[in-house]
């Protein structure tokens, strides 16, 4: 005999319930069905998205229109526009702390962190709010130290609170990472021409039409720094290159007219400073320097006319109440010049009553 040990036994299972894998044309007809429903799905997934930003967008509107609403019924007037200063939205902001929220696209791309901080803290600066936009654009350096926009901006926001130093080493590295910055070269001269370096700075912003020659603000700012450093005929050249490209600056042609009044062209100084009331009607410097003008070739009716609403701008301006008065005098009209001696008398110095008080006298009894 023979001992034999025996295997285990195992049942065999019938051939159709053996486990086996998918065939490739079996996989090949999953994936399909699975792309057939994503092509069914995904366009209407998308319509869904783009219905919802457009609600979004609408939304938008609606809550800037409400701002705006708002601001009108606290300040009686829409929000003010001024090119030369900032953006109707950053006054916005000023009124409506979280308008910023609303104001993106809901299609556009998401800004980065640090875009966001140099946006922010440039509208910050915008509106006078010089810490929180310190804040934002020292967080923006320390995660991009060699940004030269953002360098620039802060070297802005240290002018602006009058720290030289600091915006010259800003703007100073900020030329040197782009030195085709031409608003790094303007800044710059700037600073020089609060450090009372006149010389420096107008090479400076030379240097910024350089980099930009349709730079109106350079144009600007070198005539302003050649007006100081008494180069008028040079100064001229620049006010006037200035309004010619952008003609809503308007003390580029202010400043115009000044020269031209000290060189004796009073006609062609009554043109410019009628420029400067084109992009800028309310501004009281170039209504009381034209009604002077008008005062001086005794056209006494459109001076009236510029003073008097000079008057009106500044109520409390005690020099424009006193030209007013002269000119109400050489009209003939006494009462109403002796109660704007009175006015004048009130605000002046007391260096400058004597001579109103003698056109007190003139005057009395009206």
């Amino acid at each position: 005999m023979f001992n034999r040990t025996c295997p285990p036994y195992r049942p065999r299972r019938p051939a159709t319930l053996r486990g086996r894998g998918f065939t490739l044309i079996e996989l090949l007809v999953v994936i399909a069905i699975i792309a057939i429903l994503a092509s069914l799905l995904l366009p209407a997934l998308a319509r869904a998205k783009t219905k919802s930003q457009q609600i979004k967008c609408t939304s938008n509107h609606k809550q800037m229109g409400l701002a705006h609403y708002m601001y009108m019924g606290d300040f009686g007037r829409s929000v003010p526009y001024d090119l030369g200063n900032s953006l109707w939205m950053a006054k916005l902001m000023d009124y409506q702390a979280k308008v910023h929220e609303i104001r993106y696209c809901p299609t556009a791309p998401e800004p980065r962190k640090s875009e966001i901080l140099l946006r922010r803290g440039t509208l910050l600066l915008q509106l006078g709010q010089l810490a929180p936009a310190m804040r934002d654009l020292t967080a923006m350096l320390e995660r991009h130290p060699d940004h030269a926009r953002a360098l620039v901006v802060r070297g802005q926001i240290h002018l602006a609170a009058n720290e030289l130093e600091p915006a010259a080493g800003d703007l100073d590295r900020a030329i040197a990472l782009d030195p085709t910055n031409a608003k790094a070269h303007l800044t710059r001269g700037l600073v020089f021409v609060a450090a009372k370096d006149l010389k420096s700075a107008i090479l400076a912003f030379g240097q910024a039409i350089a980099k930009n020659p349709t730079s109106a603000d350079g144009y600007q700012a070198r005539a302003q720094a050649r007006h100081q450093a008494g180069e008028l005929a040079s100064a001229l050249e620049d006010y006037t290159q200035a309004s010619v490209l952008a003609p809503e600056l308007a003390y580029a042609h202010l400043g115009r007219a000044r020269i031209l009044v000290h060189d004796g062209d009073v006609e062609r100084a009554i043109e410019a400073l009628s420029g400067a009331l084109r992009a800028a009607p309310r501004m009281v410097e170039a209504l009381v320097e034209r009604g002077s003008l008008y005062l001086r070739r005794r056209e006494l009716e459109p001076a009236a006319k510029d003073l008097a609403r000079a008057a009106a701008l500044a109520p409390g301006a005690w020099s424009v109440w006193a030209i007013y008065a002269e000119v109400l005098e050489a009209q003939g009209d006494r009462a109403a010049a002796h109660e704007a001696y009175l006015k004048a008398r009130a605000g002046a110095p007391e260096a400058e009553r004597k001579s109103l008080d003698a056109g007190i006298e003139r005057t009395k009894g009206a």
